[in-house]
Order: structure tokens, then sequence, then C-alpha cells
């Protein structure tokens, strides 16, 4: 097995992707979460994490702001940390 542990890659953009949302809104983050097979609780627990935090407006805003993987990767431990993000 090549992967270990829950790992997560999230593309950006800037002026929004079309997916055909059942919204009609723009997407401007894809998140990409990969876990070993033989342990699906933590994956299931990391999507509930991601989720919990993108129904925060404020969450959103300041992840469509980070323009590096070090703004991204402070952003989600802060989250982690202060639940009111």
């Amino acid at each position: 097995q090549a992967v270990k542990d829950v790992v997560a890659a999230i593309g950006q953009s800037s002026a929004g992707i079309d997916f055909s949302a059942l919204d009609k809104q723009l997407v401007y983050s894809v998140i990409l979460l990969i876990s070993p097979v033989d342990n699906p609780d933590n994956h299931l627990q990391a999507m509930e994490n991601v989720f919990k935090h993108l129904q925060q407006e404020k969450f959103r805003k300041f992840l469509r702001q980070s323009q590096t993987a070090e703004q991204i990767e402070y952003l989600l431990r802060e989250a982690d940390e202060n639940p009111s993000l």
C-alpha cells in the first residue's frame, strides 16, 4: 500500500470553475482526500472535518484568498483550533 495516512490535495481557481452545480455557482476550491483502503474511518473523519469548515462563510472567504500551500495549511490549523473561524 502506497498510502499510509490520509492525504489531501487542494486545487484553487481564482476565476472559478463551472461544474454544472445544482446551485449554478462557480467552484473555487477542489479538495481531494486519499486514504488507505483498510482505514475508512479516518477518511470519513477527514471528510467530516473538511465539510464542517466549508459550511462556514468566513472559512470559505479565507480559503479563496489563500495563495500558497502554507496559507492554506495555516488556515486549516486555525480552523481546527477555532471552530468559529
